[in-house]
């Protein structure tokens, strides 16, 4: 019987089990941002897509293109694309992938004749048929991302939390080997083979210093290890809470606490701190990078710029 994943009992790394820096992980094409939801990945990844394109206006050299991706966003128009940042050296865009929208543009893609497509994909027997297919949500939206590689310098995907991540991933590989010969299966398999290439496709799991998301997200790790040979997820931990300087004494092991519960603002952070330690011993020797705590209240925009500056000073200028 296998040992329960914990702080006290964390699991011993193996040598094929090492994790990319995020220097590393920046480095490609394109950028999976995961993780368990509400560990503030949508944050994170739109600061890696600003710290990449105002890369560029410090190197000073060409015309850099990053494209920062979700899924679906209800608040946001199918397939809709927007300017959120632009400098002399840079263009940051946001594109809200849509299943519908993206699946009427590869249709039209194939036909070569868009106007076509509509109607075709307008049909109420082939739209029940393209929703109801199994995988074929999750294909085409991995798709429309992985058409826009062509377009832009870097793609920095938000994606779906933990689960739905490996489903799209699974759904895509499950069409390139059931309809062999086919576009879909052609399309399928060059997806699959882009997001194995670690030159093209990198992924960032995203966690909180908490037991559960922790433990979580090296089960993803393993899962992408699993469905992607060969794949080095990198590991971030969000939403550090600052350590207090000059205090009266320290509060030893949370197991000798007389109670869990905070005294006052001062004592939670600093058993916020002291918990954040002990939680980390679940990536024990594991290569991981940390950011700090970001009030969220401030919005996901200003966040993920505070959230930029701290990448760039993390990660060494090229």
């Amino acid at each position: 019987m296998s040992q329960k994943i914990s702080p006290q009992n964390p699991p011993s790394p193996s040598p094929g089990n090492h994790h990319r820096a995020l220097a590393d992980v920046l480095k490609s094409r394109l950028i999976f941002v995961t993780g368990k939801g509400g560990t503030g990945k949508s944050a994170v990844s739109q600061a890696i897509a600003r710290h990449l394109a105002t890369q560029a206006e410090v190197l000073g050299s060409g015309t850099k293109k990053i494209l920062w991706v979700t899924f679906e966003d209800p608040t946001l128009p199918p397939n809709g694309l927007e300017t959120i940042a632009q400098g002399k050296f840079y263009q940051l865009q946001r594109l809200n992938i849509d299943s519908m929208a993206s699946f009427e543009e590869y249709i039209g893609l194939k036909l070569g004749l868009p106007a076509l497509a509509g109607l075709f994909v307008g049909n109420k027997v082939i739209r029940y048929l393209a929703k109801a297919a199994p995988g074929l949500h999750e294909m085409v939206l991995l798709g429309k991302l992985w058409h826009e590689r062509n377009h832009y310098d870097q793609i920095v995907a938000d994606m779906p939390s933990s689960g739905y991540t490996v489903t799209m991933i699974q759904s895509t590989q499950n069409f390139s080997k059931l309809f062999s010969g086919g576009p879909l299966s052609k399309d399928a398999t060059a997806m699959i083979e882009t997001f194995l290439d670690p030159v093209w496709t990198s992924f960032l799991i995203v966690s909180l210093s908490e037991e559960m998301p922790l433990v979580e997200s090296l089960e993803l790790s393993d899962q992408l290890r699993k469905i992607l040979p060969g794949t080095q997820p990198g590991l971030l931990v969000n939403r550090i809470y600052p350590a207090l300087k000059n205090l009266e004494a320290s509060l030893g092991d949370p197991a000798s606490w007389e109670s869990p519960f905070a005294k006052d603002a001062k004592d939670f952070l600093e058993k916020k701190r002291i918990l954040d330690q002990v939680n980390l011993r679940t990536w024990q020797g594991r290569q991981y990078s940390k950011l700090p705590y970001v009030d969220p209240s401030q919005g996901i925009a200003e966040v993920s710029k505070s959230l930029a500056q701290e990448i760039q000073s993390q990660v060494a200028t090229p």
